[in-house]
């Protein structure tokens, strides 16, 4: 499976998965349960922000935000506390988890999240299915975007 499919599968499946939590096991928020979805809150904005992984070859946004937002609503409105704590905590290690793979995947061969990167040089970016969700292009060979030497005439 391409990296862009497990992306894809991640960040929609944890949005769903969410959504599925909260219509499902439903509690009104408490105060501190909405204190406790904004320090969550944290997790994304640290990803997002700082991040494990920025670099010019992409940074891992969408990795970050979607499952972060679904630690939010889950820490918010879900009952009981075990699987609170159990979704939120699968939540966040899956933000982790991709964006260290999002890392591997840009700095391979077959993947870039900046399609105006530098590391192109005689490839280009190519717009995939899942790219407006997983922010990942395809390296499609380009001899086009190769450097001239210093010293050769353009």
């Amino acid at each position: 499976m391409s990296a862009g499919v497990v992306h894809f599968i991640g960040i929609v499946g944890s949005a769903l998965a969410a959504l599925l939590l909260v219509l499902a096991r439903f509690g009104k928020p408490t105060l501190w349960r909405a204190l406790g979805a904004g320090v969550s809150l944290m997790v994304p904005a640290f990803g997002a922000s700082a991040g494990l992984h920025r670099c010019d070859a992409g940074a891992p946004l969408s990795q970050w935000l979607v499952p972060g937002l679904a630690v939010f609503l889950v820490v918010l409105f879900v009952e009981p506390r075990p699987l609170r704590f159990a979704a939120a905590g699968s939540f966040t290690l899956l933000c982790v988890g991709l964006s260290f793979h999002y890392a591997e995947a840009v700095h391979g061969s077959s993947w870039i999240g900046n399609p105006d990167s530098f590391t192109l040089e005689g490839e280009r970016a190519e717009v995939r299915w899942h790219t407006p969700v997983t922010g990942l292009y395809g390296r499609v060979a380009d001899p086009s975007r190769r450097r001239l030497p210093a010293d050769a005439a353009p």
